[in-house]
């Protein structure tokens, strides 16, 4: 038998929500945010799913309450908005960013999926006692369960009561970033990859990170705008080929954090990114391998060719490659990329063995745990 395509607009179901349950729920999440101070809300990607950035972003602005996101969810609120604390994954995440969330009195989780990676290997410490916890179909608060209340219907209705209550708080100061200044003749490192990234690109860019050492360092970037990773799976060779989708589907122009291992999977994918008019720029870090795994177990299986990409440009006939492998070259490349509108490779070479801040705060982490 025949089946026939589907045709309409996507028909997207919403979760039931129980009015009077509702109601009750928001009243409850309502008293233990009037009594905390130091709340903090944990965003997550389900909240992003739903289509609730602006109800998030008025909720935290009119109440003044600090906003990190689950790793899923980066770049849901915009980094680099005051109240950004950046983003959560446990152990992962810097001191300040886990200081202010798990000593948070009162911690409103919307969407949050409590995943292993999303919790940085199960290294987050949120205890459920001073937890809000909001998910696709019900409300938590504490140990009080509400069946039937949706993060879809909860969230705007607790936004619209803090309204009516004026509640607001006082947030704490903010974590400081030092601003990125090339050091003369210095080795570019993945941590300083991070920083001249993030110097270079503002909210016409858009991130793609990939799995790996990428994804754990960029913790400590603040994205301008939208960041899409593959931080469920974990896939590693998502973010190249990600950036023809993302390229044709947002005017932002696509930035790519990617090692030299998930380059080598999907890579060439950047000629059909250059063929199809994305201008994206493509940063590899270049630390000689499959440098997330040398800290949990090192050998030869860690060992992969490797693949002069500045020259890829060339073969393609479109775009222009970089290589660099200090602090300055490393600037100017981006600096260049950032100013021109076609496809940039820049191919960064770091010290094999010397690991981001991020990975080691979470190879520290499990070693305690074994």
């Amino acid at each position: 038998m025949a089946i026939a395509p589907p045709s309409g607009d996507l028909q997207i179901s919403l979760p039931p929500v129980d009015s009077e349950r509702l109601a009750a729920a928001v009243e409850d999440a309502l008293e233990q945010l009037i009594r905390a101070d130091r709340p903090v809300i944990l965003a997550g990607a389900l909240a992003w799913r739903r289509g609730l950035g602006e109800h998030l972003k008025d909720f935290a602005e009119h109440v003044h309450i600090q906003v990190a996101t689950s790793g899923l969810a980066k770049g849901f609120f915009p980094e680099r908005h005051p109240l950004s604390l950046g983003v959560y994954m446990g152990a992962v995440s810097s001191e300040e960013v886990v200081e202010r969330v798990e000593g948070a009195d009162e911690i409103i989780s919307f969407g949050v999926l409590r995943t292993d990676l999303n919790m940085g290997g199960f290294t987050a410490n949120l205890a459920q006692r001073k937890m809000i916890e909001v998910t696709d179909t019900d409300v938590t608060v504490g140990l009080r369960t509400y069946a039937h209340v949706p993060l879809w219907a909860f969230l705007p209705a607790l936004e619209e009561a803090a309204r009516v209550h004026r509640l607001d708080k006082t947030p704490l100061p903010q974590p400081v970033h030092t601003p990125f200044v090339p050091v003369a003749e210095a080795q570019a490192t993945v941590e300083r990859v991070m920083a001249a990234v993030s110097a270079a690109i503002d909210d016409r860019h858009g991130l793609l990170v990939d799995p790996g050492e990428c994804l754990f360092a960029s913790v400590d970037l603040p994205a301008p705008a939208w960041s899409l990773a593959s931080a469920y799976y974990a896939t590693m060779g998502y973010a190249v080929p990600a950036a023809l989708g993302a390229g044709k589907a947002d005017s932002r122009r696509p930035v790519v954090l990617v090692g030299d291992g998930a380059f080598a999977m999907t890579g060439m994918e950047a000629a059909a990114v250059a063929f199809h008019g994305v201008p994206a720029i493509i940063v590899i870090v270049d630390n000689g391998g499959y440098g997330t795994q040398r800290p949990m177990l090192d050998g030869p299986f860690n060992d992969i060719p490797s693949l002069a990409a500045e020259h890829l440009p060339a073969v393609f006939g479109r775009g222009r490659g970089w290589l660099v492998s200090t602090e300055e070259e490393l600037a100017s490349a981006l600096a260049a990329a950032v100013a021109s509108d076609q496809l940039e490779i820049v191919r960064v070479l770091v010290p094999r063995g010397l690991v981001s801040a991020a990975l080691a705060r979470l190879t520290g982490a499990l070693a305690k745990r074994v």
